[in-house]
């Protein structure tokens, strides 16, 4: 168990730590090479690690953990920073812990007087920001339940804010009225009143401690709870041997989706007392020298910014390390490119795909000098593990592995981090599914040989899934739209497939190439910007409908990408047939 003040980190823990950030080969001790199949002294091995590179603990490891305290208060003894931004009008603005901390007990103190106590939901409608930040504090204070939403389109916020059964909503006086937010239930997110008395709540290991929409589910409405314990640990250990964070260290990861990496990678800084930083991505490819003159010890890379680097041949210290989504489109000579460039010729780069509902990573890579065709495998301390579906020989042996769960037959090896840093390397099938329970896999490549984890997401752009069936929902709302349907074109990536009624819009490409530019606008305002389709393409025919009366998807699909569809919308025919069939509808 982790008594109160935890201890140093054990001796055996160091050369470790130091091999994963340096990329090198290492004796994995047996905690960590039976993550899997022991993951209870994994954590053990791991938690001390970080904790004691802040001030002391007041969780209880397997018991109880007192998130306020150990997520913030315990790194606001110094000047240490938090959080910053970058705002082009004003330059950069950065928050101490001790600022953040002293916000956030004000915060619970009015908080408190507004009824809300532990198991109460908050709706936490911000930004990625500091204020967002205290306002996660303040809710783990009180031992309430906080639900950060994005503050995105009017319809993407209603919609989850209509299933997360949040008790109140904390958000600015502007959004609130944006939002038609009761002002009984609207709570703010910035106080200057009296601090909340007393020690912050502790948490069981079972109590939710965060409500999240995942962008990876089957079922992007459906709130998932994330358990105490699987929050805090998660965070500990991304943070120890992944990131290797501590105090001064900053990490940013500008266009990276802000539900998705945004606040794993928050909460991650959070337990290391690093500061995260949020810049926007636009504004990161427009002036790269932000992210590349050394304030930036730890990068995510989204393909745009890295084509903006490469391109414009940036200067200046460049990030230590960098890490990219494996989920973005596979691209190794942009990746290689990069690597070259002579600001990261001596960063160290590595593969990280995070969910919140997994309480931080789901895979991760070793750090390495190119990491082009980097191996991202199942982070460790999850309940899965690679195995044999043969049983006729180790994994290592011939390569033919699947994830499973932890109860696994003889034959299960485990989630060793050794395995990509050895000769052997490999990579998931997607007989198991993802470790956050959605649908996902890649193909085993043989032994040697060095793969990307690839989740299959559905349609998707730069590696975000979209919600298709809030997509269609809103496009359904304009009366020209006979049906649509999001599919995933392996050439284009996510395209929006919208028939039009024949009746009620012209048939020629003009019509058509005005509606698609109006439903792009739409699905912008409403939902989100990075939500809108890579394409969105619309057509004036008769689309195959099932016995329920919606469309045949895996038809619209299969017509889209053979190109049948271009081909129809050329012959007038098709479009009279579609229209004669509109004459036909009762």
């Amino acid at each position: 168990m982790i008594a109160r003040a935890m201890p140093r980190p054990r001796v055996e823990l160091e050369p470790l730590r130091r091999s994963l950030v340096a990329g090198e080969s290492f004796a994995a001790p047996a905690w960590l090479a039976d993550a899997a199949l022991d993951p209870d002294a994994f954590w053990r091995g791991v938690a001390p690690a970080l904790v004691a590179a802040g001030g002391s603990s007041r969780s209880t490891l397997f018991e109880r953990y007192q998130l306020a305290h150990d997520l913030g208060a315990r790194h606001a003894t110094g000047r240490a920073l938090g959080f910053a931004g970058y705002d082009p009008a004003g330059g950069a603005t950065a928050t101490s812990y001790a600022s953040l901390v002293d916000g956030a007990r004000a915060l619970a103190g009015a908080w408190r007087a507004r009824g809300v106590g532990p198991g109460a939901c908050i709706a936490i409608v911000a930004p990625l920001s500091g204020e967002l930040v205290t306002a996660l504090l303040a809710a783990w204070h009180l031992g309430a339940v906080p639900a950060p939403l994005p503050v995105w389109g009017r319809t993407y916020v209603h919609d989850r804010l209509a299933t997360a059964k949040a008790d109140f909503v904390a958000t600015s006086r502007p959004r609130g009225l944006w939002l038609d937010i009761p002002a009984e239930l609207r709570l703010a997110t910035v106080a200057a009143g009296d601090a909340a008395p007393g020690l912050a709540y502790a948490y069981a290991p079972d109590d939710p401690a965060l409500r999240v929409f995942s962008p990876l589910g089957d079922a992007p409405l459906a709130p998932v709870d994330v358990p105490a314990e699987r929050l805090y640990l998660g965070a500990l250990r991304d943070a120890a041997l992944f990131f290797d964070l501590g105090a001064g260290i900053a990490v940013a990861a500008p266009g990276f989706c802000e539900v998705q990496f945004g606040l794993p990678l928050a909460i991650t800084c959070l337990a290391g007392g690093a500061c995260f930083w949020a810049i926007d991505l636009d504004e990161a490819c427009q002036r790269p020298e932000l992210v590349c003159d050394g304030r930036i010890h730890v990068l995510g890379v989204h393909p745009q910014l890295r084509d903006a680097i490469v391109a414009g041949d940036v200067g200046g210290a460049g990030p230590p390390r960098w890490f990219r989504s494996p989920a973005t489109p596979h691209d190794p000579d942009g990746w290689s490119r990069l690597s070259a460039a002579r600001t990261f010729a001596r960063s160290l780069g590595a593969c990280y795909f995070a969910s919140p509902v997994a309480g931080g990573a789901i895979t991760w890579s070793a750090w390495r000098r190119s990491p082009a065709l980097n191996t991202a495998l199942p982070a460790p301390g999850l309940d899965w593990q690679l195995r044999d579906p043969g049983r006729g020989g180790a994994v290592a042996s011939d390569g033919n592995g699947v994830l499973t769960s932890k109860a696994a037959p003889a034959d299960a090896i485990g989630q060793p981090l050794l395995g990509q840093l050895a000769g052997d390397r490999r990579q998931p099938s997607a007989g198991g599914g993802a470790p956050d329970g959605s649908a996902g896999g890649a193909g085993v490549l043989p032994r040697g040989i060095e793969s990307l984890w690839v989740t299959s997401i559905g349609a998707h752009r730069d590696g975000q899934r979209l919600p298709a069936a809030e997509i269609e929902a809103l496009v359904a709302a304009r009366p020209e739209v006979w049906g649509s349907t999001l599919v995933d074109d392996p050439r284009a990536g996510a395209v929006l497939v919208v028939f039009a009624r024949p009746d009620r819009l012209d048939a020629g490409q003009p019509a058509r190439d005005t509606l698609a530019g109006e439903l792009a606008a739409l699905i912008s305002i409403e939902l989100a910007p990075h939500l809108v389709p890579a394409r969105i393409e619309v057509f004036t025919l008769s689309p195959r409908v099932g016995k329920d009366g919606a469309l045949d998807r895996d038809w619209c699909r299969g017509q889209h990408v053979s190109g049948r569809l271009a081909a129809k919308q050329r012959e007038p025919l098709f479009t009279q047939i579609a229209t004669l069939r509109l004459a036909l509808e009762p």
